[in-house]
């Protein structure tokens, strides 16, 4: 009886930190908020020229910034859809995120951090259909009040090379 008692006790105070959680990094998270927001936007996408209409929302209680995207290369393609999530890991001291696309069956996982007034985001190894594994480089900034940039790069050697330039435009 006392064993069960001492389990109860255990189980109840475990469930009421798990409930707690760790605080939220509220002033590294307040950093990306220039993210957040309705934005419609122009890419050049290896020469391509593609549209975009995003979604960016604090979730999963402020912990989060969750970004919807749909973006069209052109009228005749169908619309990819996109999902971002960021956070900042407060114990490795680094934003992380995950990029999911219907495009592809893998996630894309990234790490980064501030470099000036940019957040740099470096992925890990991702599998790409017919070639080996690539890294990507993803840069967010903020341009004036109502304006976001955005490239993406892919590594090739030591050279980073352009796949993605973003202009976006604030709803």
């Amino acid at each position: 009886m006392r064993g069960l008692l001492a389990l109860l006790l255990l189980f109840t105070v475990s469930f009421g930190f798990a409930q707690m959680g760790a605080p939220i990094p509220t002033e590294e998270l307040n950093k990306v908020d220039f993210l957040l927001g309705d934005w419609t936007g122009e890419e050049s996408m290896m020469g391509q020229k593609s549209t975009s209409k995003t979604h960016s929302e604090w979730a999963l209680g402020g912990r989060y910034v969750r970004t919807n995207v749909t973006y069209q290369m052109g009228p005749a393609a169908p619309p990819v859809e996109g999902m971002h999530m960021l956070t900042y890991d407060p114990d490795k001291k680094v934003y992380t995120a995950w990029w999911y696309d219907s495009a592809a069956p893998n996630v894309m996982s990234m790490k980064g951090n501030f470099e000036g007034d940019k957040l740099v985001l470096i992925s890990d190894p991702t599998p790409m259909p017919n070639m080996p594994d690539a890294i990507f480089r993803s840069t967010w900034w903020k341009k004036g009040d109502k304006g976001l940039g955005f490239t993406l790069d892919i590594k090739e050697g030591d050279k980073w090379i352009t796949m993605v330039d973003g202009d976006y435009k604030k709803n």
